[in-house]
Parts: structure tokens; C-alpha cells; sequence
């Protein structure tokens, strides 16, 4: 292969076939071959995957079919750089951004998809309670009334280590993929209030507590390609310790050789701190200092609770498993003392109706942990966000929300080019992936999420250099 002829981030979209809904079972119209730009998003803040692509239709299927934005989609795409093949089973639920040709021989259109189980479970609702009810079993309960059923299994493919304290499930009608569960710490009793099922798994997530495993309490609802993960951010960290940490480095110079195919599938072309650090922001959202009032509506009474995080931080851990202390904080410890005061701290309410000496069902709920999951909660994902990066690279299809990667960055002065930034190297979470194919080159946008300056950088692929 001649230097310059290596292009590992061509992608292909090798079936995209769209079947009627009054067609359901037949073999529809492939129209891989008329599309044009293809984009998918992956967000761990969104409880779906969705995408478009743009078609360009000579034959006439927009019309004569004719396409009604209620079609079945089976998507197959693959990308050249690490040989990743992506298989969904989706639903078209909009067209637009419909045009004529300019020599009025065809038509071109804009069609948005969901995957096939987050649409049906959006024709769903909820009313439903659930008493001293773990909240794992809740979400099981849900995903088999909504979203297809679920089957448990004790494995995954390619050898995928799976973090304790999680279960596991294949999905009934989308093979290929799964729910993930972790285990919360807590029981709750709670009414889901007319909610749409993703909404009420969000529902759910902000009642879960963990008071050993995730001290966060920061559990998530979200989807990738892979499937739906019900976990917390420290699950997330623990999952990618355990199956390695895709390693990226920047640089804005690639050279499309193919005797360096690294420097293509690892090099970060764009790279873009959107907050170095932002003391307003700390201050409104609470990052340092947190105030629950709560009312008593069982005892009478209204008491204020005031957390500090500089009395927490060391019940937290970074992606890195290591201990979060104020040495890698983006603030010095005497900033932190003198700025961020119980008088400018965020502000909570809760009205207490459990308690903490549980006495039965017919007498009082169960404690709740309500104000240990508000504040504390609150306090680990302004940290755990604390380092923003917006990223870009070419080709990485394999690249999901909820991943760990490892990213080098070089010092950015004229005499240490050579080392390592040690705050701004180290272990990221991938907090969303947007995929975008165009004239069949993928290029991968990323939002990177870090615990301030923790993880240093003095590692590699896990392994400590000390």
C-alpha cells in the first residue's frame, strides 16, 4: 500500500432496509445505496440512541411506497479501522428537510429513527406502585412489560468481565443486546405517577442509594449500541478498569500511512477544553457546599442539614479507583475554605414522610436516605465533571457513551513537549459519541468527563508506572 492510501475510517452502510408497516415480515427497500450523510448519537444524559439519514430518491419510494414515518429500519454499518460492525433493529419516526431535484428527476429527504424497543416502550405509560421493592427488580419489571421482555444470562461475548453486583439480561426482541443492572443498596416504595417508561426509570434511578459500592448514589439510565445500562457512574468506572481502557493521544497531524495505522485509530485531531473551571457555576450548583432543609411532616418539626464536600470527598473515588482528595482538586484547599460557605451553598427542600426506625407498613415508610442522595449526589457530579474536553477523531464506530479511555496530552509550552500534562492526561468517562458518515468517511465527535485533576497521568493502560 502506498504511503497516503491508508484510510482506516471508511465506514459503509452496508443494509439500510426499510419495511412498511403494512409490510411487516416482507423484505422492504434497501436503501443503503441512496444515502448520503448517515449520523447516530449516543448520550448518557438521553434514555435513547437516535440518528438520521439523508436519502436521495430517484425511484420514487417517498411517494409511490409510499415512506409515512412508521416504518420498521434494519441498519447494518460497518467502519475499516477496527473492523466494527454495528447491527440495529430501529424505527422510522419522522421524515423532513424534503427537497426536488434540481432537474425534478428525484427527491431528497431526512429520515430520524429510534431502536425498535425505545419506540415501542414510548407508545407505553405507567401507573403502577411498588413497595419495599428493590430498585433493580423494578427496572426488570418494567423492561418486561415495556420494552419486550428480558432473559438473565451469566455471560457475554468476546470474554466481557462484568462488574460485581450487576445483573445482567439479553434483550427478548433485539438479540445482540442487553440490560444492565447494578445493584442498588436500598428498597423504596413509590408510586410511578402516569410517566412514560423512560421516564419513570429515570424515576427510579433518582431513588436509588448506594451506600457502599456507589457513594455517589449517581445512578444512570441510558442506551448505546450495546444495549441499556441501569448503573452508576462508579459502576462505569469499575466496568472500564475491568475490560481496559481505550487508549488516544492528540494529535491534530495524522498521516495516513499504513505502516502507522496507531496514529490514525489512536490520534485525537481536535481537541477543545470547553470549562477549564468555572467558580459561578460551583457556586449556584453546589459543588462545595450543599444545604437540605427538611420538613418533618411525622414529627413536626424543620430542621436544616449542611454538607460539605471537603467533609466527603474521601468517600468518593475517581475513574482511576483511587481516593478523591483535595490535592487534585481544581481549587486550592484555602479557596475552597474561604470561598464556598454554608451561606452561598445550593439550596434543597425535602418533606419527610418515613422514618428512620421503620415500625411497620401500616405506621411509616421505610427511611428513604433522601437527603444523603440530594447532597452528596449533587456534590460528586459537579467533581466527577469537573474536566470537560470535546474531542474529535476519524473513524472509532466502536466508540459508546459510558466508556473509559485514556488520553495522553503532551505539555503545551514551547520546552516540555515531550511530557505529559499531568492534569489534563489520564482517565476520561465518555459521557456522549456522536457518529457522522459522510461521502462514507465516519468522523467521532466525544464529550470527556474527569474528576478534576485526578489520575495524574503516570499510568498506562492501567498498569502503574510507579
Amino acid at each position: 500500500m502506498a504511503d497516503g492510501a491508508f484510510n482506516p475510517s471508511r465506514c459503509e452502510i452496508k443494509t439500510a432496509r426499510i419495511i412498511p408497516h403494512t409490510e411487516r415480515g416482507g423484505e422492504g427497500y434497501d436503501v443503503s445505496l441512496m444515502i448520503g450523510d448517515f449520523r447516530m448519537s449516543q448520550d448518557m444524559n438521553l434514555v435513547a440512541i437516535n440518528g438520521s439519514f439523508d436519502v436521495l430518491d430517484n425511484i420514487g419510494l417517498l411517494q409511490n411506497v409510499p415512506f409515512r414515518g412508521e416504518e420498521e429500519l434494519e441498519l447494518v454499518f460497518y467502519c475499516f479501522d477496527l473492523q466494527t460492525e454495528v447491527s440495529l433493529y430501529c424505527q422510522i419516526y419522522q421524515i423532513d428537510n424534503v427537497e426536488m431535484a434540481t432537474n425534478t428527476k428525484g427527491v431528497s429527504y431526512r429520515m430520524h429513527w429510534i431502536t425498535k424497543p425505545s419506540y415501542e416502550a414510548s407508545k407505553r405509560s405507567l401507573i403502577k406502585s411498588y413497595t419495599y421493592a428493590k430498585p433493580g427488580s423494578i427496572v426488570k419489571d418494567i423492561f418486561n412489560k415495556c420494552f419486550g421482555g428480558v432473559t438473565k444470562t451469566e455471560s457475554l461475548p468476546n470474554k466481557e468481565k462484568i462488574p460485581e453486583h450487576t445483573s445482567v439480561y439479553k434483550l427478548k426482541t433485539d438479540p445482540g443486546r442487553y440490560l444492565f443492572i447494578e445493584d442498588s443498596d436500598n428498597t423504596i416504595t413509590c408510586t410511578i405517577p402516569d410517566y412514560m417508561p423512560t421516564q419513570a426509570l429515570n424515576f427510579i434511578a433518582s431513588k436509588c442509594f448506594g451506600s457502599t459500592r456507589s457513594k455517589s448514589s449517581l445512578f444512570r439510565f441510558f442506551e448505546t449500541y450495546k444495549g441499556y445500562y441501569f448503573v452508576s457512574d462508579e459502576w462505569l468506572y469499575a466496568n472500564g478498569r475491568e475490560n481496559g481502557a481505550k487508549d488516544f493521544h492528540f494529535n491534530p497531524d495524522v498521516v495516513l500511512d499504513g505502516k502507522l495505522p496507531q496514529e490514525q485509530t489512536e490520534g485525537l485531531t481536535g481537541l477543545h477544553y470547553n470549562n477549564r473551571v468555572n467558580t459561578a457555576g460551583e457556586l449556584i450548583n453546589g459543588a462545595y457546599s450543599n444545604t437540605v432543609f427538611e420538613i418533618d411532616i411525622l414529627k413536626r418539626t424543620a430542621k436544616r442539614y449542611n454538607y460539605k464536600y471537603t467533609d466527603y470527598v474521601s468517600d468518593y473515588t475517581d475513574i482511576a479507583a483511587k481516593k478523591a482528595t483535595l490535592d487534585i482538586d481544581v481549587h486550592s484547599k484555602e479557596f475552597i475554605t474561604d470561598t464556598f460557605t454554608h451561606e452561598n451553598a445550593k439550596q434543597f427542600m425535602i418533606i419527610r414522610d418515613y422514618s428512620e426506625k421503620f415500625i411497620g407498613p401500616i405506621a411509616y415508610r421505610p427511611e428513604a436516605n433522601y437527603r444523603e442522595i440530594a447532597a452528596k449526589r449533587n456534590m460528586f457530579h459537579q467533581h466527577a465533571m469537573a474536566t470537560q474536553v470535546a474531542a474529535v477523531t476519524a473513524g472509532r464506530l466502536d466508540m459508546m457513551a459510558g466508556q473509559i479511555i485514556n488520553l495522553n496530552v503532551k505539555e503545551m509550552n514551547a520546552g516540555g513537549q515531550f511530557e505529559k500534562n499531568k492534569q489534563l492526561s489520564g482517565r476520561y468517562l465518555v459521557s456522549s459519541v456522536d457518529h457522522q458518515v459522510s461521502d462514507g468517511e465516519l468522523g467521532t465527535g466525544m464529550i470527556l468527563h474527569k474528576y478534576g485533576f485526578s489520575d495524574a497521568g503516570d499510568d498506562i493502560n492501567g498498569v502503574d508506572n510507579e
